[in-house]
């Protein structure tokens, strides 16, 4: 017996038994309990639960001889029943899982403690982990994101992803300012879709892109020196001195810069 199939057919929602019965009888039938018992080494006492499981799957069918006989449904009109019957069970978890995770957010929200005092410091290294510290960080806003964003921001790996939460968050009410140090056109293809975008004084440059989440916090990106669109690390500060530092330095430079359509 072809333990590929077996394991296929368990894939798709068949017992092992269920499994090992099906083949058999797709290699001989019409054949008797005993017989597919037999052949598909199933218990003989487990062999008629095996297929009268498989009738109800309506992948086996029986006459009403004595001894009673049984034969298989197609391969290829078996297969898609029980394809389709896994895409349901799969979408039923999946409104289950939804679900839990909708009353785990209500709870664990419930279980937040207000950090006004509290401050906090954090970092990720390497590319991979910085962007997620900083992705996690702008998904966490609940008022506002300032963000510096240079040509190297506009070509890092995964920016597409970047773009599409930041416009998700406007959508969801979140007020987003783009400061651009030297990407223009990066400002006027995002200006007009909700974020306010401005162009920096050139006599004002900051030396590292950095971001302000709701005035009280704010993310310093690190990048390679030799591959500025690469980040070497993210340092996460939360309400303390150097978050408030860092919003008020955005807003410095944001008053002095230049709206994104007059500076472009």
């Amino acid at each position: 017996m072809d333990e590929r199939i077996v394991e296929g057919l368990v894939d798709l929602g068949l017992s092992r038994y269920e499994a090992r019965a099906y083949v058999s009888l797709f290699q001989q039938e019409p054949e008797t309990a005993e017989g597919v018992a037999t052949a598909a080494e199933v218990p003989k006492g487990r062999i008629y639960d095996v297929l009268n499981a498989l009738t109800e799957r309506s992948l086996v069918r029986s006459d009403d001889e004595r001894p009673k006989t049984y034969t298989v449904v197609g391969a290829a009109r078996a297969v898609d029943r029980l394809l389709e019957t896994r895409l349901d069970e799969l979408d039923e978890q999946r409104v289950d899982y939804e679900r839990t995770a909708e009353r785990l957010r209500r709870s664990l929200s419930s279980l937040e403690t207000d950090e006004s005092d509290a401050g906090f410091s954090t970092s990720a290294f390497h590319h991979d982990e910085a962007r997620e510290l900083l992705l996690d960080r702008f998904e966490a806003a609940e008022e506002s994101i300032r963000i510096v964003v240079d040509e190297a921001t506009a070509r890092t790996e995964g920016d597409e992803e970047l773009d599409e939460l930041l416009r998700r968050r406007v959508d969801e009410g979140i007020e987003i300012r783009l400061l651009l140090v030297d990407a223009a056109e990066r400002g006027s293809e995002l200006n007009g879709e909700g974020f306010d975008v401005r162009v920096v004084d050139p006599d004002r440059q900051p030396e590292h892109r950095f971001a302000v989440i709701d005035g009280a916090e704010a993310c310093i990106e690190v990048v390679r020196p030799v591959s500025p669109d690469r980040l070497l690390a993210v340092v996460d500060f939360r309400n303390n001195q150097p978050a408030r530092e860092l919003a008020e330095t955005f807003e410095a430079l944001w008053d002095a810069a230049t709206p994104a359509e007059q500076g472009a």
